[in-house]
């Protein structure tokens, strides 16, 4: 498992902003909209009659608590063990605004260095947050020091909305709280690189902005358990000068905690090497989703669970209870053996297959018609627009076959009026007619000098309504849209349950890769109990007919392999980066990528991957030293930024620019590091936030894996 980019891939490029300032910052606006007329008097009685008019407005953003949606990514992650004590705890946040919103001194704007700070604590620190209501916690209290807010000017529901707030005494915070100038260099924003989309479903540059703010202290090499508050520093507009015995009042927008020693290996190369050496199996096959083999001796039943297959408890209809095989859309082999396209399926027997050498049954394509039948019935959506879609597809084609069965609609002739009228007079109509009014004989009346136009036979009616179904402007183009979506998704499996994919928790262990192949029958008969809803063999024919011609020329591309993850790196790296590229080096396209839970990644290609690839995504990039306390600088020439000076060497970090206390509070002096490296770099002034980012990046890691290909490598 080499760690190294794959072959073929483009290099992304990460933007690193110092600062992106709101046009407007928060707070309460009037908008006054005046009017004046050249030229013309608009006083009447002595009143100007343009009257100017007013709009009060406010504009709010995030003060004393986050949403999680604003949240992008944590390091170290939540509830992780691992080797930490040489990074800086950081939060990557959605709203990339969000740092400069606000201001140290809400008189003075925004034009300052972030509210906005990331402080690290140790259960030593003896901190601890309490949970009550904005209000209460802005109240006047003598035995601490409350950031100096106008409470007037917060909306009451804010002050009755619930917070969360620490008191650092004051002795911490001073040691702990960064200066003025720290501030503005632990706060940057971020573009570029790539992510999984927000539907997960494809791999592609992610054009998104993110802020991310870097606490300044490390986890103590002895280890032990940490907490990180990001904190408002909002009214504290002294800080970080507290008062000298109070503590001071810090409102935590949010928090995580995670566990560093020094001798655990948590961290994602780590991770993700454990994830590529699985213990093989009896068989000495590794990484394929199944359950292990009992024996490596080659039974029957053996066979059957190589193959993916499960025994479960069935109940025959005639009452006899036996077991059945079971296995899931996933499956660590090709599907083979399976049964050809044959007519529609009414119902879930006949898709049961009986196996002559055990005596038993293959339930697995019955429960995929069942299960789909289940999944349709359950989305009212669905079910409603697949009965309407078939009842008007009836009604039409009732209409149509009765208009070209008339006489005079029949197609082969000529069907234009004056060539009827002609064949009419012919036929007896001009007798007739004379005979009922008694006028003279029949004298004959010359034929239209209009050649008679023929025209085509008239289109099946069944080719006009699957035209029609693809118009999205028709009623059956309506309910085509939706039914098309929905089948789209139950092709990428979104709906099916977990239980479905993985019958067992033995096939996808703790912290697992496992790959599979995807069976294309499982899915036809998952599709065909979806549109059995409302489907009757003597009445359905000609709507199941345009239904099957509908999903046959939909752009719907299969899944044919993936691969699911249950893992720590899951939860630690939710926009975990997953490429895949096939034995040819195409890069496969991904149709799914999708967290399932906390700990969970499925994802699907169109194609069997031969190298897998999982990269940090750009947003996760951490910050810290080398394990040898020093830097690694990087040139900031524009032509060359990022790229490590190896010629270069930089004194170490935690010898010469960290303050130390009896408790092992290793809290880095940021603005004597800056400007330490700016000079190292020759750069004549000090180094701007996006500049100090790039000098403290532990470079991203990047892990390929190559496909088991049923063998052990």
């Amino acid at each position: 498992m080499p760690r190294t980019a794959a072959t073929g891939q483009p290099p992304q490029t990460v933007e690193f902003t110092d600062s992106l300032r709101p046009a407007v910052e928060a707070g309460r606006y009037t908008v006054t909209v005046t009017q004046e007329v050249d030229g013309l008097d608009t006083h009447v009685n002595g009143t100007d009659y343009l009257q100017p008019v007013s709009h009060d407005f406010e504009i709010r953003a995030p003060q004393f608590h986050l949403d999680a949606g604003d949240v992008h990514a944590l390091y170290p992650p939540p509830g992780l063990n691992g080797a930490f004590h040489t990074v800086l705890p950081h939060i990557t946040l959605n709203r990339a605004l969000l740092p400069w919103e606000r201001a140290l001194d809400p008189s003075a704007g925004t034009e300052g260095p972030p509210w906005l700070a990331l402080l690290l604590l140790a259960p030593a620190d003896k901190v601890v947050p309490q949970n009550w209501t904005v209000g209460q916690a802005l109240t006047e209290d003598p035995a601490v020091q409350l950031p100096q807010l106008d409470t007037g000017d917060i909306p009451g529901e804010v002050l009755a909305s619930s917070c969360t707030t620490i008191d650092v005494p004051a002795a911490l915070a001073e040691a702990l709280l960064p200066t003025r100038d720290e501030l503005g260099l632990l706060a940057h924003t971020r573009t570029g690189g790539t992510d999984a989309t927000a539907g997960g479903s494809t791999l592609q540059a992610a054009d998104d902005a993110y802020a991310v703010v870097v606490a300044n202290r490390f986890p103590s090499s002895q280890g032990g358990t940490y907490t990180v508050h990001l904190v408002s520093l909002e009214g504290h507009q002294t800080a970080p000068v507290p008062s000298p015995v109070k503590p001071l009042r810090l409102f935590s927008l949010t928090s995580w905690s995670f566990t560093s020693h020094p001798d655990l290996k948590g961290g994602f190369g780590h991770l993700a090497e454990a994830l590529a050496h699985p213990e093989p199996d009896k068989d000495g096959r590794i990484g394929l989703l199944r359950r292990p083999l009992p024996t490596a001796d080659l039974t029957l039943a053996t066979q059957r669970i190589r193959d993916g297959y499960l025994p479960l408890a069935h109940h025959t209809a005639p009452g006899p209870r036996t077991f059945a095989w079971y296995r899931g859309p996933l499956t660590p082999v090709r599907a083979v053996g399976t049964p050809e396209r044959g007519p529609h399926t009414d119902h879930p027997s006949q898709a049961l297959i009986y196996t002559e050498h055990g005596g038993v049954f293959d339930v697995s394509y019955a429960d995929a018609f069942s299960l789909g039948r289940s999944l349709g019935l359950a989305d009212p959506h669905f079910a409603t627009s697949l009965v309407t879609f078939r009842r008007t597809v009836l009604e039409r084609c009732a209409a149509m076959h009765q208009r070209n069965d008339h006489p005079v609609l029949r197609t082969g002739g000529t069907t234009d009026a004056l060539t009827r009228l002609d064949n009419l007079l012919e036929d007896g109509l001009q007798r007739s007619l004379s005979a009922l009014f008694g006028g003279p004989g029949p004298r004959r009346v010359p034929r239209s000098a209009t050649p008679p136009r023929h025209y085509a036979p008239a289109p099946s009616p069944l080719d006009v309504l699957v035209q029609e179904s693809g118009d999205p402007q028709t009623l059956l183009g309506q309910h085509a849209v939706q039914l098309l979506s929905w089948l789209r998704s139950l092709n990428e499996l979104r709906p099916v349950p977990f239980t479905h994919l993985v019958p067992d928790h033995a096939m996808l262990p703790d912290e697992s890769l496992r790959f599979f192949h995807v069976d294309p029958v499982w899915l036809r008969f998952l599709q065909e109990g979806a549109l059995s809803i409302g489907h009757s063999s003597t009445t359905t024919t000609d709507a199941d007919t345009v239904l099957e011609r509908l999903v046959s020329t939909a752009d719907h591309p299969a899944p044919v392999a993936g691969i699911l993850i249950r893992s720590s790196l899951v939860q630690g790296w939710p926009a975990l980066t997953v490429t895949a590229t096939d034995h040819t080096g195409r890069q496969l396209t991904s149709l799914r990528h999708t967290q399932l839970d906390e700990a969970v990644l499925l994802c699907l290609f169109d194609g069997v991957p031969h190298t897998l690839e999982l990269a940090e995504p750009h947003q996760g990039l951490h910050f810290g030293i080398e394990d040898t306390g020093g830097l690694a600088l990087r040139s900031l020439d524009p032509d060359s930024a990022g790229t490590q000076l190896p010629d270069r060497p930089f004194e170490s970090v935690k010898e010469n620019f960290l303050r130390q206390d009896s408790h092992g509070m290793e809290v880095l002096r940021v603005n004597d590091l800056a400007h330490a490296l700016a000079g190292a770099l020759g750069q004549p002034g000090p180094l701007l936030p996006g500049q100090f980012a790039l000098q403290m990046i532990k470079s991203p890691e990047k892990l390929a894996f190559r496909h088991p290909d049923h063998r052990r490598t």
